[in-house]
């Protein structure tokens, strides 16, 4: 039985693929996107959820079972800062992650 999946940051290439090919290598891994048919050339065990941290509803797949999780501080092509981190992390905390 392999361990409970990472959720790091987006899947995307610009946020959070290189750490993705970085983190496989230790585990499952899931990676949140808000575009998962752009989620591409990442390796076949990653699992790819749909989530928007700027919308944290969206977010209870990404938790479900974790065991860890990797918030970035920023969001979006602006690197605007990300406002929901303190809804984010009560859920996490809530997910028990």
């Amino acid at each position: 039985m392999g361990r409970s999946p990472t959720a790091p940051p987006a899947g995307e290439p610009y946020a959070g693929g290189s750490q993705t090919s970085q983190t496989t290598a230790r585990g499952t891994v899931r990676v949140l996107t808000r575009t998962t048919g752009e989620a591409t050339g990442l390796p076949g065990d990653v699992e790819v959820v749909g989530g928007d941290l700027t919308k944290p509803q969206t977010l209870a797949a990404a938790f479900d079972g974790a065991s860890a999780v990797h918030l970035l501080g920023a969001t979006g092509h602006d690197h605007a800062a990300l406002r929901t981190g303190p809804q984010i992390m009560a859920m996490v905390a809530e997910a028990g992650v």
